[in-house]
């Protein structure tokens, strides 16, 4: 854009006295609406309405209670261990989401790092660090108890590391990354092609002991715990042919869809066409080693996995990002490059200032959660989807009694594979619960089968429904027969 030339970069924010009179403002204008906006998102007392989110506040509180990890759990460690030591100090759900949240802050300023680093300017790498941030998938990551932030913050940072030629700290950090999520052994991957073919091989020994040093027992630790998860989840070791078929097919479909969807909180076929258009193209015209081959090895790491991707391609926003604005940068005509900055900046900033009205509306089961807490007995066992947040809002103790792999949930012909009646009246006659819920989680693919089983289990007689007070049409409190 006009004016990148006279940028210079300083914490978070182009230095001031650099800046022409329309930078200085849309910079604080920019920061100002980010902080709004994660403000809002913050203030509702939700923990978590996803299930992957769940699991980390579950092996949270079994660690800030000593009772170590779950044994059901299946995913590296590092992100519950950080937030038990949260945890110690207060369950309260704001506080909790401080940990991502920081995370998503120091993002930011690794993101405007990398990028000067790749060519940058100032001012462009402060544009794409802010649109990222401001993208309403980012959004919902860095205000829920999710593990991308850090996993985003660890990836940027050792590819930042690895530019400066610091490479056992590069690898050091890169290992933690896989600690945190096991697709971090795709940024070890690249980093050593990347060393090896430029030539570098005292770098890339350098690099791949500090990174293996500290990913290897990551990786031993994960797969001891979760080695049948991650046998039976991608599509190398695990489905049937005509289930890897069925997963990469939509995972490909949902990637295309990614992109748009992440900037604006909106999925449309027609967006995903032309951005993958735009973004082929872009990467025809600017090809770079860094940090597209990483880019690349994540996208398939991610294709190949049975669960919906989206969320996961939030930590590679900013790289999808830089790769068509390079790409944008050349074009003669400065009105029309100008156009294409503001329509990127803009898109995710408008779609997250439109969605606050959403995000503060008052969280219709609050008057469930207060219910329970006030008429049920402390030692009462509650049967629900989101069992952690569940046990976080009311006290009590909280089981879910399903549990549906990837391709039962987002590929299978049928939703009722992921639960049905028979499942939750398994978990009735085992779990014996005092209580059976249902909550507003429609984002979810067992939402609506979940439902569909509580009722027909009540028209059975297993359950019987319990009147509560001012309880939203999304909400139902049903009791065990018998109990």
């Amino acid at each position: 854009m006009p004016g990148e030339n006279v940028c210079a970069t300083k914490g978070l924010l182009p230095r001031m006295k650099s800046l022409t009179v329309w930078q200085k403002t849309a910079a604080t204008v920019l920061l100002l609406v980010l902080a709004v906006v994660y403000v809002c998102a913050l203030w509702p007392a939700v923990a978590t309405r996803s299930h992957a989110d769940a699991e980390f506040l579950l092996a949270a509180q079994s660690l800030a209670h000593g009772h170590g990890f779950p044994p059901a759990a299946h995913f590296p460690p590092l992100f519950p261990a950080l937030l038990a030591l949260f945890a110690l100090v207060s369950t309260d759900p704001h506080w909790l989401k401080l940990l991502p949240l920081l995370c998503a802050a120091g993002w930011f300023r690794a993101i405007t790092a990398l990028l000067r680093r790749m060519g940058a300017s100032p001012w462009a790498a402060f544009l794409i660090a802010c649109a990222t941030l401001a993208a309403p998938g980012v959004v919902d990551a860095a205000t829920s108890l999710s593990a991308e932030p850090l996993f985003a913050l660890l990836i940027t940072m050792s590819l930042v590391l690895v530019l400066d030629g610091r490479m056992a700290m590069a690898g050091v950090v890169a290992g933690l990354s896989v600690a945190t999520s096991m697709a971090g052994v795709t940024l070890i991957a690249a980093c050593i092609l990347i060393l090896t073919l430029g030539r570098r091989l005292g770098d890339a020994v350098r690099y791949t002991v500090a990174a293996m040093a500290v990913a290897a027992p990551a990786i031993g630790w994960t797969v001891a715990h979760a080695g049948a998860h991650y046998g039976s989840w991608n599509v190398l070791t695990g489905l049937h042919a005509s289930e890897k078929a069925a997963v990469l097919g939509h995972n490909a479909y949902w990637i295309a869809l990614a992109p748009f969807e992440l900037l604006s909180g909106v999925s449309s076929e027609n967006a995903a066409a032309i951005s993958t258009g735009i973004l082929l193209w872009s990467w025809f015209r600017r090809r770079l080693l860094m940090p597209d081959l990483f880019l690349f090895l994540y996208l398939l790491a991610v294709a190949g996995w049975s669960w919906l991707p989206t969320r996961s391609l939030t930590v590679v926003l900013p790289f999808v990002l830089w790769l068509a604005y390079r790409a944008f940068r050349g074009m003669r005509s400065k009105e029309a490059f100008a156009a294409f900055v503001v329509l990127g900046v803009g898109l995710p900033v408008g779609c997250s200032l439109y969605r606050i009205p959403l995000t503060l509306r008052p969280d219709p089961a609050q008057p469930l959660y207060a219910w329970i807490r006030t008429n049920t007995p402390a030692n009462a066992t509650i049967l629900a989807n989101l069992d952690a947040n569940m046990a976080l809002q009311t006290g009590r103790a909280s089981v879910r009694g399903i549990d549906p792999t990837g391709y039962d949930l987002w590929y299978a012909p049928r939703a009722e594979s992921a639960v049905n009646a028979a499942m939750l009246l398994r978990t009735v006659r085992v779990d014996a619960p005092d209580y059976v819920v249902i909550t507003p989680d429609d984002n979810l693919p067992e939402s609506a089968p979940w439902r569909k089983a509580v009722e027909a289990l009540e028209r059975a007689g297993v359950l019987e429904a319990v009147p509560v007070p001012g309880l939203s049409k999304e909400c139902r409190l049903l009791r065990t027969v018998g109990r």
